[in-house]
């Protein structure tokens, strides 16, 4: 009986996982690890390692604290802004659990995709890493956030 009762609890316990939505696995705080210019097949490999460097230099260590009512804080070393995020809408069938966030605050916006694939988490069953396309593209440049979840 008790390893029934076992058995019951872990799939409970699996199912729960299994069905957490995208917007709750966003929510907490997010340290932008590295920032690198997006590449296409014309890409100039030392001007892209340049401005490497310098997306690094600026946004590295940038903290997001997106929360659960649909406020983000975001903290660089420089500055702090504040806005709301919501997980993006496909018009199609009206479905909110996609993987594009939406953040606005005054006088800013950043809408992030998937950089690869279908999903901002780019490995398939690991929720505490991220790698986000940034659109609109800042200074002509699109650029790549790879992030990891502060515990």
């Amino acid at each position: 009986m008790k390893i029934v009762i076992a058995l019951l609890v872990l799939t409970a316990v699996t199912m729960l996982a299994c069905n957490s939505s995208e917007k709750s696995k966003i929510v907490g705080k997010w340290t932008v690890d590295k920032a690198y210019a997006h590449r296409d097949k014309y890409a100039n490999e030392k001007e892209s390692n340049k401005i490497d460097s310098l997306l690094n230099k600026e946004f590295a260590g940038t903290l997001y604290d997106f929360a659960a009512d649909g406020k983000v804080t975001i903290t660089s070393v420089t500055e702090k802004a504040q806005g709301t995020w919501q997980m993006a809408k496909d018009e199609k069938n009206g479905n909110a659990e996609l993987s594009m966030i939406l953040l606005n605050g005054t006088g800013w916006t950043e809408q992030w995709m998937p950089s690869n694939g279908e999903s901002l988490f780019y490995m398939k069953g690991i929720d505490n890493a991220i790698n986000a396309k940034l659109l609109p593209a800042k200074n002509g440049t699109t650029f790549i956030y790879s992030l990891s979840k502060t515990q």
